[in-house]
């Protein structure tokens, strides 16, 4: 990682910091599963980090270089986050908007999806079972009367 210096995001002052996958490391960051073989991404990007409470707000990627072994030669994300309120008092910084492109196979692909809907809920739950009783042994059997 390099910190690219100071800029700004809509308006808030924010950390640039460029980011690149090492040759020598394991890539840890994104797979594709196919066919039962497990393909990892190298990516680099750059993310926005806010000044005053070091957040991200902004993520971009991209593949360091094309996978001619599953066709893909191009994949490029976009993921923009914001800090979500719950009436519960819980802030939580989660994604607001992700785009993705993607030069697969062939055939090339854009999504674009907003999340503005959130819901926080948690769930409980308790374990009750009933330990299997033992088939009666010899010495608790009633011998049989003549």
């Amino acid at each position: 990682m390099t910190c690219e210096g100071l800029g700004s995001w809509h308006g808030q002052a924010a950390w640039l910091v460029h980011f690149r996958q090492r040759e020598d490391r394991p890539a840890r960051l994104s797979d594709y599963r196919i066919g039962g073989e497990t393909y990892s991404l190298r990516l680099k990007g750059r993310a926005w980090i806010t000044a005053d409470k070091f957040e991200i707000v902004r993520i971009e990627s991209e593949l360091i270089s094309p996978m001619p072994q599953i066709q893909l030669h191009c994949e490029q994300q976009i993921v923009e986050y914001r800090p979500v309120q719950f009436q519960i008092i819980v802030e939580l910084w989660l994604p607001q908007k992700a785009e993705i492109y993607l030069d697969y196979r062939k055939h090339r692909y854009y999504r674009s999806h907003s999340y503005d809907h959130y819901m926080l809920f948690s769930v409980d739950s308790v374990e009750k079972r009933n330990e299997p009783k033992a088939p009666p042994t010899e010495a608790t059997e009633k011998p049989l009367s003549n």
